[in-house]
């Protein structure tokens, strides 16, 4: 009789993730072994994005305002041609933040029986940073929430999503977030490199870096990266770098 082995749902892509048994073979990366929707590290990862969402929105915000600035200041400067466009890519992402945590606000509260949000007359950085924290101290019901049907905001399209898939989507969102052109929201966070660990794609020892919250690793010399595993340098000797 075959065991049945329930895998992290990031699969390959996640923080613990280990070459498929069953395929030895070929490098294929399969989730962790777990008895919950995700991983220990996938889902502090997420806790971690949760944590990080208010800074990130407010940054995204900031953004869309210097780049309306900027388009201004060239139509005046230049009445013919072109106005330079605003970023589609972070006003998509605002929306996309105050959507999915606000949506799977209101179906976490509705799980654990707890009142409506109350967002009349609220502002919306500050129903997204309140989204946040209730499906912070609600991390275990939002994960194991089934599919659910909604409505994605200012569109026709109708989407089956469940917990852990939202979970799964507010990881990669930070991910866009923090790689948006002229968006710096890492500025002065810490920065570490690890000086014993040999980077997989050139070889090089002591040229790998990788910069708190961020998810992904960088080699300084040949410029690979690869997403940032807690438990791959592990035992790997560091020193802290000013950001």
């Amino acid at each position: 009789m075959t065991t049945v082995v329930h895998r992290c749902e990031r699969a390959g892509r996640c923080y613990a993730s280990e070459r498929d048994p069953a395929d030895m073979a070929h490098v294929h990366l399969v989730g962790a072994p777990t008895d919950r929707p995700l991983c220990q590290l996938c889902e502090q990862a997420v806790a971690r994005a949760l944590a990080d969402v208010p800074h990130l929105y407010v940054e995204l915000r900031r953004h869309t305002l210097l780049k309306a600035a900027a388009m201004r200041s060239e139509m005046v400067t230049h009445s013919k041609g072109s106005p330079l466009p605003l970023n589609a890519q972070a006003l998509h992402l605002i929306d996309q933040a105050r959507w999915l945590l606000c949506t799977w606000e209101d179906e976490v509260r509705t799980i654990a029986r707890l009142t409506d949000a109350a967002r009349d007359g609220v502002r919306e950085g500050m129903q997204v940073q309140a989204a946040a924290r209730l499906l912070a101290s609600n991390l275990t019901a939002w994960l194991a929430a089934p599919s659910t049907a909604f409505a994605v905001s200012r569109t026709d399209v109708e989407i089956d999503q469940s917990g852990v898939q939202a979970a799964i989507e507010l990881l990669e969102w930070r991910s866009q977030v923090r790689n948006l052109p002229g968006l710096d929201p890492t500025a002065n966070k810490a920065v570490k490199r690890y000086r014993d660990f040999r980077c997989p794609a050139c070889g090089i020892v002591g040229t790998v870096t990788h910069t708190a919250g961020d998810d992904l690793m960088c080699c300084q010399n040949c410029g690979a990266t690869d997403e940032y595993r807690p438990t791959l340098p592990a035992g790997a000797d560091y020193q802290d770098e000013a950001a």
